[in-house]
């Protein structure tokens, strides 16, 4: 694991276990997906992994892409019914 990828692991749980608003906290999720995955790819360009670890890159690029679809527009309904980004307003969602 390179300086970069452990630099971006750390980042994103910093920002998950210190949120300041809920686009902070997905964008936390989305930083560690991305060091696992480049962690991956540098393994891939090494030669210690198979091919098959590109093909499994892929598919947690789309299971990325979607989550971070469905989030935002978690974050727009929310934003919309009470005009605030902080994660105390999701509690409120289920009232």
């Amino acid at each position: 694991m390179t300086l970069y990828v452990g630099i971006l692991a750390a980042v994103g749980l910093y920002g998950l276990i210190f949120p300041k608003n809920i686009l902070s906290f997905l964008m936390s999720i989305e930083i560690i997906i991305l060091a696992a995955t480049t962690n991956i790819v540098e393994r891939l360009a090494a030669g210690s992994l198979a091919l098959e670890g590109a093909v499994g890159v892929f598919f947690v690029l789309i299971v990325a892409g979607s989550e971070l679809a469905i989030g935002l527009a978690l974050v727009m309904r929310a934003f919309k019914g009470h005009h605030s980004l902080s994660i105390e307003s999701f509690n409120k969602l289920k009232e």
